[in-house]
C-alpha cells in the first residue's frame, strides 16, 4: 500500500482522499511516534501541515477547511497505518526543528583546498561517526552524528546533529529527571569558495554545530585544529590620478568592505538576475572612530523613514558617509523576486532582505517576510540570494565598479 485511499468518515465530516507518491511506503506507529505526531501538529499551522505533504507530491483534496478536522484526520489515518514515515520524520522535524526551513544563515570561510569525490565524503563521515562523535568542551560531554544529504562535485549538504544529556528536577517528586537536548541544522561546505553556509536564524545552535563542521573540517585535511573565520568582502576601487585634482583621494578613501557589499547588492540588481527594483531602506555605519571601544559609540544607524522614503543610498548624507570611510555593518533593503510561472511569465513578489556584515561569528544574509503560504518562493528567493553572495565573494574582481564609482560621484572618466 503506497498511501491513503478512499474517504472517509469520521464524526460525520468527510475527510479528504489523499493520493500518496508512488515511493512512499505506508507503515505502522508505536505508541511513543504516535504521541509525538500529535504534539507536533499541535505545534503547526494549517498552511505549514499541509506544505510537509506538497513537498513529498502528496495531495489532499481540500474537501475540509478548518485546521482542527485536518489534524484530526492525520492522527486518525498515521494511528491506522495509512501514512510514510518519511512524512512522520518531516512532520516532526518542521514541528521541532524549524531552523531546517529557514530563509537565513551564516556563512564562514575557510582556508583549506579541499577537493572530496562521493565516496570520499562518505568515508569521512562514516570515520566521524564512529571515532570522532563523541566529544568534550568546557568539561561537558556532547556525542554528534553527521550525515550526507546531497553530494555535488563542488559542495555537499551535510545534516550534522549535536546532543547533550541534561536534567531536570521535578520538586512535586523530589526527582530529577534526565533528557537530551538536540541542536540540527543544515550546512553546505563548497570546496572551490572554500565558504560554509549553516541554515539557521538561531545564532545558539549555529556556534554549537560550527564547532563540530570546524573539527570535521581538521579531520579531513589532517590537521589539528582548522581556522573559520568570517568571509573578507574586502575590495578597493581603482582610480585615475589626475593632476590638479582629488580623485584619487576620494577613492582611497571608501572602505573596502563598503565597496565589496555595494558590489554584492548591484549583483541583484543586474540583468539577468531574478531580483529588481532593489531600494536600500536601513542601514548602520561603524561610529566615525572606529579605534573607540564603546559600543555605544560603534554605530550610527539610518533609516529610510528620516528621508522620507526611497532609496537610501541615492541620498547625500549615506553618500557622504562612505565617501568618508565609513563601514557598512548591516543593511535591509527592499526588492522584488521575480518567480517564473511559465517560460513568458513572471509573478513579481515583494520581500524584505537584510545583511550583516560585521558579525565576528560570521556573515549574515536573511529574509525578513515570515508569509507561510509563500515559503516555498521564498526558500526560492533565499537559494538565489545565497548563490549570488558566493559567487560574488569567490571572485577577485569588481563586477559593478563603474556603476558604484556612478552612484558616489566618483566617475574618473570626466
Amino acid at each position: 500500500m503506497t498511501g491513503l485511499s478512499n474517504p472517509e468518515e469520521t464524526g460525520g465530516v468527510l475527510m479528504p482522499n489523499l493520493i500518496a507518491h508512488k515511493g512512499l511506503k505506508t507503515y505502522q506507529p508505536n505508541e511513543n511516534e504516535i504521541i509525538t505526531m500529535q504534539h507536533s501538529l499541535r505545534n503547526l499551522n494549517h498552511v505549514e501541515i499541509l506544505s510537509v505533504f506538497s513537498s513529498f507530491g502528496v495531495k489532499l483534496v481540500k474537501t475540509i477547511k478548518k485546521r482542527s478536522e485536518l489534524v484530526k484526520f492525520i492522527e486518525r489515518s498515521f494511528q491506522q497505518g495509512k501514512l510514510s514515515e518519511e512524512i512522520y520524520i518531516a512532520i516532526r522535524e518542521k514541528a521541532f526543528n524549524p531552523e531546517l526551513n529557514v530563509s537565513d544563515g551564516f556563512y564562514m570561510a575557510f582556508d583549506e583546498k579541499l577537493s572530496l569525490d562521493k565516496s570520499q565524503v562518505i568515508s569521512y563521515i562514516q570515520l566521524w561517526n564512529k571515532e570522532y562523535k563523541e566529544f568534550e568542551e568546557n568539561n561537558v560531554s556532547y556525542s554528534s552524528k553527521i550525515e550526507l544529504i546531497k553530494y555535488y562535485p563542488h559542495k555537499v549538504i551535510l545534516l550534522v546533529t549535536r546532543l547533550q544529556d541534561k536534567f531536570a528536577f521535578d520538586k512535586s517528586s523530589m526527582y530529577s529527571t534526565k533528557y537530551t537536548e538536540e541542536h540540527q541544522l543544515l550546512v553546505e561546505i563548497h570546496f572551490k569558495e572554500e565558504i560554509i553556509y549553516f541554515q539557521t536564524s538561531n545564532s545558539t545552535k549555529y556556534k554549537v554545530i560550527r564547532t563540530i563542521v570546524q573539527n570535521f573540517i581538521s579531520i579531513i585535511v589532517e590537521k589539528e585544529s582548522v581556522k573559520l573565520f568570517s568571509p573578507k568582502m574586502t575590495k578597493r576601487l581603482s582610480f585615475t590620478y589626475k593632476e590638479g585634482e582629488n580623485v584619487a583621494e576620494q577613492h582611497s578613501n571608501v572602505n573596502p568592505n563598503t565597496v565589496k557589499l555595494l558590489d554584492l547588492l548591484y549583483d541583484l540588481d543586474k540583468e539577468g538576475s531574478n531580483f529588481s527594483d532593489l531600494e536600500c531602506k536601513d542601514i548602520t555605519f561603524d561610529h566615525e572612530d572606529a579605534k573607540k571601544k564603546q559600543k555605544r559609540l560603534r554605530r550610527a544607524r539610518i533609516n529610510t523613514q528620516n528621508y522620507g522614503g526611497g532609496d537610501l543610498l541615492a541620498t547625500d548624507s549615506v553618500k557622504g558617509l562612505i565617501l568618508n570611510g565609513r563601514t557598512i555593518l548591516r543593511m535591509e533593503f527592499s526588492l522584488y523576486y521575480n518567480e517564473e510561472t511559465s517560460p513568458e511569465e513572471f509573478k513579481k513578489h515583494a520581500i524584505v532582505a537584510g545583511i550583516n556584515s560585521n558579525n565576528q561569528d560570521g556573515f549574515r544574509i536573511y529574509i525578513k517576510n515570515n508569509d507561510n503560504s509563500l515559503k516555498n518562493t521564498l526558500n526560492s528567493a533565499y537559494i538565489d540570494l545565497k548563490d549570488a553572495f558566493i559567487a560574488n565573494y569567490a571572485n577577485g574582481n569588481l563586477r559593478n565598479e563603474e556603476k558604484i564609482k556612478s552612484i558616489l560621484g566618483l566617475d574618473s572618466s570626466e
